[in-house]
């Protein structure tokens, strides 16, 4: 009976241990309070490397919303919810943006809207719209994470870290959530929103940016990607081609 009683013994011993040692392997990993500081320093230090003053930027970045926004084109057609972001700013040795060409591409690479800015002018050449005496604006190509982070930082929010697999690659991720103060109906669906959370993925490797994310958490607890950007490429050169310069002389 005490030898059976010692197998019974050794028996959950073993259980318990083989528990734990799987718990320890294949636990997912949580997300971990982080200074934000230290996130300030990871997104200026990026930023410093990718940014060159007295130098043309061209910035291509992806955009994916999980709905339409209701924007119609003048051919009539509907802003598509997935689409191409293709820009070239002049950045000046103070940091400013004086001139630019923006131009919005579906995935195909159709061109769906430009415009461009000079000389504090702005012309929208598809909505021929035109707005003046504007001023000159710093470049946010980390896609406004920086100051996203600041804010919450600002108003108490826990900034987060966590390592994940995002398209591949193994990212350091970036994040916090704000409550809203009541249940908000949001979107072209009128979806009833608790939260938001916003996040910034790092490539653990290079310590590049390469996408952001703003998620919904909705009242049934679901959580919705509601929008993702993802950085396609970032080059400083001195000169666009004469083509994107040309565009320019629109501006007058």
């Amino acid at each position: 009976m005490r030898q059976d009683r010692k197998k019974i013994l050794f028996g959950v011993i073993v259980a318990l241990l083989i528990v734990l040692i799987a718990s320890a392997l294949y636990s997912p990993a949580t997300a971990q309070p982080v200074n934000v500081d230290a996130v300030i320093k990871t997104i200026r230090e990026w930023k410093s490397n990718n940014l060159k003053n007295g130098q043309w930027t061209h910035l291509v970045y992806s955009v994916a919303l999980a709905e339409p926004q209701g924007v119609i084109l003048p051919n009539g057609e509907p802003m598509p919810s997935a689409y191409i972001t293709d820009d070239w700013y002049y950045v000046n040795d103070a940091g400013l943006v004086e001139k630019g060409i923006f131009s919005v591409k579906d995935n195909s690479g159709n061109l769906l809207q430009q415009s461009a800015f000079q000389n504090n002018v702005m012309i929208n050449f598809t909505f021929e719209d035109r707005q003046e005496n504007l001023e000159l604006f710093p470049l946010n190509i980390d896609l406004g994470f920086e100051q996203q982070i600041m804010e919450a930082s600002n108003k108490g929010l826990g900034i987060k870290k966590s390592e994940v697999t995002a398209d591949g690659k193994s990212s350091l991720v970036y994040s916090y959530t704000e409550e809203l103060e009541l249940p908000t109906q949001l979107g072209a669906e009128q979806m009833v929103v608790d939260s938001i959370a916003k996040k910034g993925f790092f490539d653990i490797k290079t310590g590049d940016l390469t996408q952001t994310q703003t998620i919904w958490v909705l009242s049934d607890g679901t959580e919705l990607i509601y929008e993702t950007v993802r950085i396609v490429s970032i080059e400083s050169q001195p000169n666009p081609s004469s083509d994107i310069l040309k565009i320019l002389e629109g501006v007058k």
